[in-house]
């Protein structure tokens, strides 16, 4: 018989050897209290963001949700990150993975957040309601790039340094200053920037803390570049591919950092653009109106009113006038019918060739709204 509760303080050990044996079986060898630290090596254990399986006493599945406030515009989204998602190749087929996602799904309704993030295979999670949208930016520059457009620029006075707890006030500030934060503090900050492997690193101008680095372990990706000053830009990247035995460097950027984004196609070879993870959004409303708000802020948007309606949520008019916006659900008649699928791929996809024709009903600079979840956020 499988039972599923809730994890407690005293699950926590098995829990972790559970999921590292699980993982490993699956993929390269896990040790999570090094891959998540922020999570499995946290003090006291986060052990109630789990629901467990047992069949007859064994741990046989585990899912997790990790909980976070999103700030931006001003505004505050609860976002729920699923990972951790384990089960016993003993159990496979008997529907432990559907329920402990069903119950994970219900505790967040419960618990009131505006929407569930996931990385994994597209179809696996379809079945729950998930899509796969968002928006990823990379720009790859080159150490010719730089030769060539940065050779004016000194890059003398920039160095960096592991980045630990001492530097974790100074990080958490400039990260406190970024347009979306995701409510990291100064206890975390440094072992989610360590995550899934990735190194970080504190940029230092002439000896003072100017920003800090995550990188992949072989230094050939930045994921999150965050700056007191963006006007060091230019040097930061000049150094750290002088300073780094790579010949390039892709940079992730976030959806609506524009002028970073401009910046960095001037200069590099290129840049591409994909999916970022998969979503469920719980409240479409508040995740539509805020995401809205943010992207007016760096993107014109044209007023108008639509009706949309959004799979099993019912219908949104969502309006734009100047510089107000609202979202509010109505029991008028849609402009615009999607099921829950299609109504997230629609809102927040970034590839709109099976949108053409809906876009153009669609006032100038509403949609996508580039859903994205940093590395360091991720579970």
């Amino acid at each position: 018989m499988i039972e599923y509760r809730t994890a407690g303080p005293q699950d926590m050990d098995e829990l972790i050897d559970f999921i590292n044996m699980v993982f490993s079986m699956l993929r390269v060898p896990h040790n999570f209290a090094v891959v998540l630290p922020k999570v499995y090596a946290a003090e006291p254990p986060v052990s109630e963001i789990h629901e467990i399986a047992r069949e007859d006493g064994r741990l046989c599945g585990v899912i997790g949700v990790l909980p976070y406030e999103m700030k931006l515009a001003g505004e505050r989204l609860s976002v729920g990150y699923v990972g951790s998602v384990s089960v016993h190749p003993r159990v496979r087929g008997q529907g432990v993975m559907r329920e402990l996602m069903r119950r994970q799904i219900e505790k967040a309704k419960t618990a009131g957040l505006d929407m569930l993030a996931l990385g994994g295979q597209r179809q696996r999670y379809e079945y729950y309601g998930f899509a796969a949208c968002g928006s990823r930016t990379s720009y790859t520059v080159s150490r010719a790039n730089v030769r060539h457009t940065l050779a004016e620029v000194d890059a003398q006075g920039i160095s960096f340094r592991a980045l630990n707890e001492a530097d974790a006030e100074a990080a958490l500030t400039i990260y406190e200053k970024q347009p979306v934060t995701c409510g990291r503090t100064k206890e975390n900050i440094v072992k989610s920037l360590k995550s899934f492997w990735n190194q970080a690193w504190t940029i230092c101008q002439n000896g003072r803390v100017t920003g800090y680095v995550m990188a992949s372990k072989d230094d050939r990706c930045i994921y999150e570049l965050a700056l007191e000053q963006e006007a060091v830009l230019s040097a930061v990247i000049k150094a750290w591919l002088e300073q780094h035995s790579v010949p390039a460097v892709s940079i992730v950027t976030e959806p609506y950092d524009m002028a970073r984004r401009i910046f960095l196609g001037s200069i590099g070879e290129g840049g591409s653009t994909a999916s970022d993870e998969m979503f469920l959004c719980l409240k479409p409303d508040r995740v539509i109106g805020a995401m809205m708000r943010h992207k007016r802020a760096a993107v014109p948007m044209e007023d108008g009113v639509i009706k949309l309606g959004f799979g099993g949520f019912g219908t949104l008019r969502i309006a734009v006038s100047g510089k107000e916006v609202s979202v509010c659900r109505t029991e008028e008649t849609p402009d615009i019918a999607l099921d829950d699928r299609k109504a997230h791929e629609f809102v927040f996809g970034h590839d709109r060739s099976a949108w053409l024709c809906e876009d153009m009903r669609m006032p100038r600079g509403w949609f996508p709204l580039q859903l994205h979840v940093m590395e360091a956020d991720r579970f």
